[in-house]
């Protein structure tokens, strides 16, 4: 129901995909048919954040290194997600 301005990230076998506002982080797994989820991740940032955004409630996607991905919240985070399990590794 929101922008969509992010590419899906392909790493090996699996695909990353963040959503717009509440960014939502979803990893599919591309090595099996209809490419089930292996897992999400749920960062629950601030709903206030909407209020403020000036071109809708997107995101620019997710970017990968060291088998970490890393995406922007609209509340202005920055996480690392570990790529094979989707645990937190940082929030700042």
């Amino acid at each position: 129901n929101k922008g969509q301005e992010a590419a899906p990230l392909v790493i090996g076998n699996t695909m990353y995909i963040v959503t717009p506002f509440p960014n939502v982080v979803y990893a599919l797994d591309l090595s099996k048919p209809g490419a089930p989820m292996k897992w999400k991740y749920e960062p629950n940032p601030e709903p206030a954040a909407q209020g403020v955004a000036c071109c809708d409630v997107v995101t620019r996607g997710a970017a990968f290194a060291d088998g970490r991905i890393f995406f922007n919240t609209l509340d202005g985070h920055t996480i690392a997600l570990d790529a094979n399990t989707g645990q937190p590794i940082w929030n700042a």
